[in-house]
């Protein structure tokens, strides 16, 4: 397996973990959550086709924030094994957002994701997202504050 597949795959992980407690909220004992006005948002069209530029309208993060987005498959509850390879990659910056904390980012649909056949992941397998198959996409910055917005979609 690639180094860059391998860390892809680990920042999925912190990426979902970050979808599941968007705010990070209680980490500090003293953490408030963010007002609701003020909670991030993704937007993102019904239907997505592999290959081509999707437009996701991304709000309420944090000003100047630097994002990456994630496609996955969608799991009830979400899981961290089946997910596309962060964009933009970890050797490269997020996407900068204004300093209203918005964009509309354009993004290339993967055409495949990582899934790990078992819990001890040895490495993924790169499998082919299908169509028809239900996805999320998630937009989650670091800095300068952690935040998160997921949204859903479907392979057309």
């Amino acid at each position: 397996m690639r180094r860059g597949a391998a860390i892809g795959v680990l920042l999925s992980a912190l990426l979902l973990g970050s979808i599941a407690n968007p705010l990070g909220a209680g980490a500090a004992g003293g953490d408030r959550p963010t007002p609701r006005a003020q909670r991030p948002t993704v937007s993102v069209p019904p239907r997505v086709s592999l290959g081509k530029l999707v437009g996701i309208e991304v709000s309420g993060f944090p000003a100047g924030a630097r994002v990456r987005v994630q496609f996955a498959r969608r799991h009830d509850p979400p899981c961290n094994c089946d997910g596309s390879l962060v964009i933009p990659r970890l050797s490269k910056p997020g996407f900068s957002l204004g300093r209203d904390g918005q964009r509309v980012l354009h993004v290339r649909m993967p055409r495949r994701y990582a899934h790990c056949t078992s819990n001890a992941c040895p490495g993924p397998e790169l499998t082919p997202f299908k169509s028809g198959q239900p996805i999320y996409v998630s937009v989650v910055s670091k800095s300068p504050e952690p935040a998160a917005a997921l949204d859903t979609s479907r392979v057309r």
